[in-house]
């Protein structure tokens, strides 16, 4: 069980909110996809890995950047190739310390994002995620 739950900690890790610099390239070749939804507005960003780091989203529709500051409750469902479930979490959610930028704005977000991969021990897995997050952008 344990492994599970480390498991669905590194997949809400892995979907929201946690990127690669724009130093990597092109952020789209190496993340997942994911639907910010900000009020009115709905963006698709991408993101990659960061060893458990809060780290940026990217914009795939412009040059906007998302930098996640806070989440709420997300939820994790992860399948196996054959769409059984193999569990189902609820992360609590976390902080860090925001900081100012000047010309950054706050937005209070709710995401969804789908995610494939690889376990060790289960094989292909995939599932979604969806939860809360509040971040900072210079996005219009």
């Amino acid at each position: 069980m344990r492994k599970l739950l480390a498991l669905a900690g590194s997949v809400g890790l892995m979907i929201v909110g946690v990127g690669a610099s724009p130093a990597w390239g092109d952020p789209s070749a190496q993340g997942g996809v994911t639907t910010l939804t900000c009020g009115s507005d709905e963006f698709t960003i991408v993101t990659t890995p960061g060893n458990g780091r809060f780290t940026p989203g990217f914009d795939v529709a412009s040059t906007g950047v998302f930098i996640p500051v806070a989440f709420g409750a997300s939820t994790y469902t992860v399948l196996d190739a054959d769409d059984n479930v193999l569990f189902t979490a609820t992360d609590p959610g976390s902080t860090q310390k925001a900081g100012k930028r000047m010309g950054q704005r706050t937005l209070d977000c709710t995401y969804y994002g789908t995610f494939e991969g690889v376990d060790p021990d289960l094989g292909l897995i995939h599932g979604f995620s969806s939860g809360t997050v509040v971040i900072k952008t210079k996005a219009k």
